[in-house]
């Protein structure tokens, strides 16, 4: 991830345009320090553990990668050794980003219902 970082470091520029896609969490903080850099993720369909392929600006993802090589019936002992390798900070991060996600997720039900809500009460006054 130092790689990575040092190279967006030295490409940023007015002129310069980069599109990084990783699921590097270091490079997450890039966002917060550099005015010329945005974090977006992308929506992910929690029960069938695909991308559903709509941006999410402002809003770094998580990784999916232990849930899906879970379901793809990695060795557990491979799994359980890759999550002892994940530091406290990238542990507590995922569980923001988790906490985060499902807020968004809550309150963009309750939109489309307080929505389909005022549909339905237009529709009987009309």
């Amino acid at each position: 991830s130092a790689l990575a970082r040092a190279y967006l470091e030295v490409l940023e520029g007015p002129a310069t345009r980069n599109v990084p896609t990783t699921h590097l969490s270091s490079l997450n903080d890039i966002a917060a320090e550099h005015k010329t850099a945005a974090n977006a993720s992308i929506a992910f369909d929690e029960e069938t553990l695909t991308p559903q392929f709509s941006v999410v600006i402002g809003e770094p993802g998580r990784s999916r990668a232990f849930d899906v090589a879970s379901r793809l019936s990695f060795p557990r002992p491979v799994l359980d050794r890759a999550q002892s390798l994940l530091s406290r900070e990238e542990r507590r991060m995922d569980q923001l980003l988790a906490d985060l996600e499902s807020t968004r997720n809550r309150v963009q039900e309750q939109e489309r219902r307080q929505d389909d809500a005022e549909r339905q009460m237009a529709e009987r006054l009309a």
